[in-house]
């Protein structure tokens, strides 16, 4: 399987490029963003791959930043997400803007994408909660404002779904009062207070702000209490 290719850039064309390497020319299907930052034709370019092997063809798909290859393999994972879907949603939101809508919850970045509806983009959100955590770094996942911030844009996104303002909030609070029991364990053992990541205990709403779930994962534990309610669980 190719995993690194590296070779002259001899075609651009919509989608693709075609890179000459050993006397070989490889075509490779590329987001519109990685097209527009190629080198000129004849220069030397050096692509992450993923190879996706089927019945009738070898399709490579490259990308500039092995972030980004590893974007597409996260997006592979989701049902109904195929290759041309995922440089599509690529294409649109490169680099950290795909880490930053699924993590605030945005459909409506989601939505802009050609050929993805409300629907799909609320299953990538469910699908993909949590799955780039560890791509941003400490200072970059924490909330700031406090608790505020990321409760409030899970309300907005609920409600974008559809869902009331006093739905949303009722669930959202719900949702964060849940995760909160699961980390009870990790807690100071003072009651009320609970060790922050600064590492200070704080009390309340106020003390939570620097450990907070990513807001798509409120939104997906919200959704569940919500579906849970109206099937009578």
């Amino acid at each position: 399987m190719i995993r690194r290719l590296r070779g002259r850039l001899a075609a651009v064309d919509a989608g693709e490029l075609v890179v000459d390497a050993g006397g070989v020319g490889y075509q490779v299907f590329c987001t519109t963003s990685d097209l527009a930052r190629l080198p000129r034709l004849g220069e030397t370019v050096e692509l992450e791959v993923h190879t996706l092997l089927r019945e009738d063809a070898l399709q490579l798909y490259g990308f500039l930043e092995d972030r980004d290859r590893r974007h597409f393999l996260r997006l592979l994972q989701v049902s109904g997400v195929g290759p041309r879907m995922a440089l599509q949603i690529l294409s649109a939101l490169p680099g950290d803007r795909l880490v930053e809508a699924v993590r605030s919850g945005d459909v409506q970045q989601l939505v802009r994408v050609p050929g993805i509806g409300k629907k799909t983009a609320q299953r990538l959100l469910l699908e993909l909660a949590g799955a780039f955590d560890r791509e941003l770094p400490a200072a970059a996942a924490a909330w700031p404002g406090g608790l505020a911030g990321p409760v409030r844009e899970a309300e907005e996104a609920l409600m974008t779904l559809g869902y009331r303002e006093a739905e949303a909030r009722d669930a959202v609070e719900r949702a964060l009062a849940v995760w909160r029991e699961e980390r009870a364990p990790r807690t100071s053992g003072r009651e009320g207070e609970t060790a922050t990541a600064g590492g200070s205990p704080g009390t309340g709403a106020a003390g939570d702000g620097a450990a907070l779930p990513p807001v798509a994962d409120l939104i997906r534990r919200a959704l569940k209490l919500m579906g849970s309610e109206r099937h009578g669980a």
